[in-house]
């Protein structure tokens, strides 16, 4: 798996640690801006000629924004299959049975999503203890 170029990650950490620091309405908006981020990427492409202008954007490709969600999708998606009672999913929650056994395989998941942003975080000189959770 190949990151993002250092342009985009610094904006993305820098937006992300924004919100990390707010409360309340602050820090919704905050959120919103982060999210944003990821919607810069993922326009309406119409056509294969609109495909080709998206992709010229040096700031963030149309790719990027589609890898991001059919990534996220896959990961929750592989979750949903493995728990007990699934109810609903969203882009950062999950609602299903409240079992042992579910809360063993959230926590796994979990963990090896923290194993990822630490080993990103180590990859490019961010500080773990900010983006951990």
């Amino acid at each position: 798996m190949d990151y993002l170029p250092q342009y985009a990650r610094d904006r993305i950490v820098h937006e992300y640690l924004q919100k990390q620091l707010l409360k309340g309405e602050a820090r919704a908006i905050q959120k919103q801006i982060v999210n944003g981020i990821y919607g810069d990427s993922i326009r309406k492409i119409e056509d294969v000629k609109s495909y080709k202008e998206a992709r010229k954007d040096p700031y963030l490709a149309p790719h990027w924004g589609i890898y991001t969600a059919a990534y996220s999708r896959r990961q929750l998606l592989d979750l949903a299959l493995k728990v007990q009672g699934w109810y609903y999913g969203d882009t950062d929650s999950i609602y299903c049975l409240d079992t042992p056994e579910n809360r063993k395989l959230i926590e796994e998941f979990n963990n090896k999503v923290r194993a990822k942003v630490k080993q990103f975080c180590n990859n490019f000189g961010y500080d773990y203890e900010l983006m951990k959770d």
